[in-house]
């Protein structure tokens, strides 16, 4: 990653970075939360870090600390991933973002905490996510499961799941009581039963395991997980949360990323901005060592198409600049989108439309 960024500040010198999505992280607090030995929270961070990278949606990075109104404002969508430990101004901050349009993607114990970890009463941002009561966080769930109703999904969040009825439930979980006008019942808890029995003699028990909430006029979407389903998502790689995940994803940001990048593997997408020009910076991180650094060996994939969208009233060269490799690419241009396919992807690379 120390050559990545280091080509980044040599060949994006005042670049901004041009994504609608921030992911948003907090300082542990001895005894709580990431901090606790085996905490439910998990690692959080870095399992929503990953649903976003498999998605290649494009996303920053802000320690909540710095969410204040100046710093949120280019943003569209505010990730939350189990930031438990939220001040009273740092709760208000994200309330001010989503009043004025922004969207809200929260899980598991967000906000249940104040900044010296003591245990709120009412979470911090229960109003804002759709919550009226919630209860001590349960589990370990084993061999707990969801169910997906899909005669109740208004919302498009179970989109490529036509076929599943069940699928794993998280290990832990905040009972909530969704607020009137909340959307709760696309996915329940089906409770833990013993191993040895073939089928759960409870049934469904209407737990939710995702609130959905639209918002007063003017106001951005929100989505509030109760489980520790970014955790659950980084300890079990299961494919079912990687669609719910981007599913959240895109219902609470309707409308097209200004970046996207489609083929085979696994790639990290960063748009950038500067006067004249759009760069996609990618990063190959199709590797059995992604996630245990160092790397052994660089494994190349093929035919990424990469699309960018020009700005009104601009139109962009016909190639493609390749600021790694040297190469240039041909640029079709569709409607409000330029688009180049890039052969080959090693490590990384950074595709440059200039406009003209």
């Amino acid at each position: 990653m120390a050559i990545v960024f280091h080509d980044r500040q040599r060949f994006l010198p005042r670049a901004a970075h041009g994504s609608d999505v921030v992911h948003s992280a907090s300082s542990p607090v001895p005894g709580w939360g990431a901090a606790a030995p085996l905490h439910a929270g998990g690692d959080s961070f870095r399992g929503m870090y990953y649903a976003l990278l498999r998605s290649r949606i494009p996303f920053d990075l802000a320690h909540v600390v710095r969410l204040d109104e100046a710093s949120l404002a280019q943003y569209k969508l505010l990730v939350l991933s189990h930031v438990a430990a939220l001040s009273d101004d740092e709760a208000e901050n994200v309330r001010r973002f989503a009043r004025r349009g922004g969207a809200v993607l929260a899980t598991f114990e967000t906000g249940a905490y104040d900044e010296w970890g003591r245990l709120r009463t009412r979470g911090a941002l229960d109003d804002l996510l759709g919550v009226t009561q919630r209860w001590p966080t349960t589990g370990p769930l084993t061999h707990a499961y969801a169910q997906l109703h899909h005669n109740w999904d208004r919302h498009g969040l179970l989109t490529g799941l036509e076929e599943t009825e069940v699928t794993l439930g998280t290990d832990y979980l905040v009972p909530v009581q969704p607020a009137a006008g909340t959307h709760s019942a696309a996915l329940t808890l089906i409770p833990t039963y013993p191993p040895e029995e073939a089928f759960t003699r409870t049934g469904d028990s209407g737990l939710p395991f995702v609130l959905l909430t639209e918002g007063a006029a003017g106001e951005g979407r929100r989505v509030f997980w109760p489980g520790n389903v970014d955790a659950f998502f980084m300890a079990t790689n299961a494919p079912d949360y990687s669609r719910l995940l981007r599913n959240s994803v895109e219902w609470a940001f309707p409308g097209e990323q200004p970046a996207q990048v489609t083929g085979p593997g696994l790639i990290e997408v960063h748009p950038y901005r500067q006067e004249r020009s759009l760069q996609v910076h990618l990063v190959n991180f199709t590797n059995p060592d992604a996630w245990r650094a160092p790397v052994h060996e660089l494994l190349p994939v093929r035919g990424q198409t990469v699309r960018v969208r020009v700005p009104n009233g601009e139109s962009v060269a016909h190639e493609a600049r390749c600021l790694v490799s040297g190469r240039t690419l041909p640029v079709a241009r569709s409607g409000e989108w330029a688009e180049a396919v890039l052969p080959e992807l090693l490590d990384h690379e950074i595709v440059v439309f200039d406009l003209t």
